[in-house]
């Protein structure tokens, strides 16, 4: 007689394993709400920033329930579907990048919003919009099976949570009558998405090319050939072109819209500004507007900090009447134009303690970067500082997949380093639900691409940050991460000799 076959004892599966970390979420979310007695955002109705319900959405606890599900959701349709399939998902994605970009640029978020919640008919859509009612169907029933949009009856569109936030604040008619200042003046959302299907879509498609080259002398960077740049000429100096004004203002009302929706007390959650001493001198290098430290000085304005905003000579300008329209009296405000690829005019003698500044800032500087200029402009600030001086980077830092460090061994050292993993099975980043740099924005792990395309930056790990700073004299000291975001402040101080 045969042996019984012993019972084979299995583990949780990974399937319920994700299931137990949506559902535990999916409670922790449902308390907020129920003890708050607000409803849940309906994914049918409008995108409302102002209702209470959306704002607890950026409750801490319900942000990191909804990273769990996200992320949990997503890892569950990658282990549910065929491998094929997800793998051609991802290659056939332009196309949504187009249909969203084409939605944009139509107007459709408009038209769909002055008809109400009825919906509007393709025939109409097609009129109003002046393109083809065949192609509108494709990009509305593309988007709409992505959540953006919805179908209420057949061949009728009307707009929900996500298409709503494309909306301009501007109805149909007003957009129509001017194609040139249909985005001055609005939240930026739409501005960003126009950017991405230009710029960085059309670079992004050049970026093979790029990967099969091997040619060094060629140019490696996407933007370049695919807009036939000159072969010094960047992104931003390519916007200066009279050809481009127009690609210049939507990428200004782009940029200063996401800068509006970072966390307006993230500036306040990581590198203590209050510390500083009475007077301290504050440098902000490539300072855009210079809206970073006037916000510091409001914050604190018994301290007197002396402030110093420094950029190319056109944005300068722009920056001078921007502190004179919003702090007219601050009378301890100066501006320099300065290019950051060159000295540094804070190198003053060593023995001039007044003159040397107590911090050096950089704001989403170091990321428009390759690493041989990132370090070129860190070599400066170094024989600019004194023993004391800071330098705080504003930038995100880039999480590695895995649970191990990313081998630099500063996770250990250097408080704030290491980053708190995802609860397993989860990736350790979390995954699809990696968090964004900015609200308004992407994941950093898109924006690494896209800086690389456009301008041959990067986003960094923060062992590669502290490489870095180690190459140009600089020693990582702490990393203040903020909330819900990847976005940190890195501190560093002078390293043990300046590097000439």
């Amino acid at each position: 007689m045969a042996a019984a076959r012993p019972k084979h004892r299995y583990s949780e599966s990974p399937l319920r394993a994700l299931l137990n970390i949506i559902s535990t979420s999916v409670d922790a979310i449902d308390a907020a709400y129920a003890s708050a007695n607000l409803p849940h955002p309906s994914l049918d109705a409008p995108y409302d920033p102002h209702a209470p319900g959306e704002a607890l959405r950026s409750d801490p606890g319900v942000a990191a329930a909804a990273k769990n599900i996200i992320g949990a959701a997503a890892q569950m349709i990658a282990e549910l579907e065929h491998p094929f399939q997800g793998v051609t998902s991802t290659a056939y994605a332009f196309h949504q990048a187009a249909a969203i970009s084409i939605a944009s640029h139509l107007d459709l978020s408009e038209i769909l919003h002055d008809a109400g919640p009825g919906g509007v008919a393709l025939d109409e859509i097609a009129s109003k919009s002046g393109a083809s009612e065949v192609l509108l169907a494709k990009v509305l029933r593309l988007l709409a099976t992505q959540h953006i949009f919805r179908e209420v009856k057949p061949g009728v569109f009307t707009n929900n949570r996500l298409s709503s936030t494309l909306n301009k604040g501007k109805p149909y008619s007003v957009l129509a009558r001017s194609r040139e200042e249909r985005l001055v003046g609005t939240s930026g959302r739409a501005a960003l998405i126009e950017f991405t299907g230009d710029e960085c879509f059309k670079a992004s498609a050049a970026l093979v090319d790029v990967a099969l080259d091997r040619d060094p002398k060629d140019e490696q960077i996407a933007l370049k050939r695919a807009f036939a740049l000159g072969p010094s000429e960047s992104l931003f100096q390519w916007h200066t072109r009279p050809e481009n004004k127009a690609r210049k203002e939507r990428f200004a009302c782009a940029m200063q819209g996401t800068a509006e929706s970072d966390n307006s007390e993230g500036l306040f959650q990581g590198f203590e500004w209050g510390s500083l001493p009475y007077g301290a001198l504050l440098v902000d290098v490539g300072s855009g507007t210079g809206g970073t430290l006037m916000r510091v000085v409001k914050r604190f304005p018994g301290h007197e900090f002396r402030i110093v905003n420094q950029d190319l000579e056109g944005v300068i300008e722009t920056t001078k009447r921007y502190w004179k329209t919003n702090m007219p009296a601050y009378d301890r405000v100066s501006f320099q134009t300065h290019d950051f690829l060159t000295p540094q005019p804070y190198a003053c003698a060593a023995s001039n303690y007044y003159c040397k500044p107590h911090v050096f800032v950089l704001r989403h500087i170091l990321h428009n970067w390759p690493t041989a200029q990132a370090r070129v402009i860190l070599r400066h600030l170094r024989a600019a500082a004194g023993p004391e001086t800071q330098l705080v980077v504003l930038e995100s830092a880039l999480p590695v997949v895995c649970r191990e460090s990313d081998g630099t061994g500063h996770d250990d050292v250097v408080p704030g380093a290491a980053r708190p993993p995802a609860p397993r099975p989860l990736l350790a980043n979390g995954g699809r639900a990696s968090a964004s740099v900015y609200r308004m924005d992407t994941s950093v792990y898109r924006m690494d691409m896209t800086m690389y395309t456009l301008l041959g930056g990067s986003e960094r790990t923060i062992g590669e940050y502290a490489a870095l700073f180690a190459e140009a004299g600089w020693r990582l000291e702490r990393v203040c991460r903020l909330p819900g975001t990847e976005q940190c402040h890195i501190v560093a101080r002078p390293g043990a000799k300046s590097i000439d």
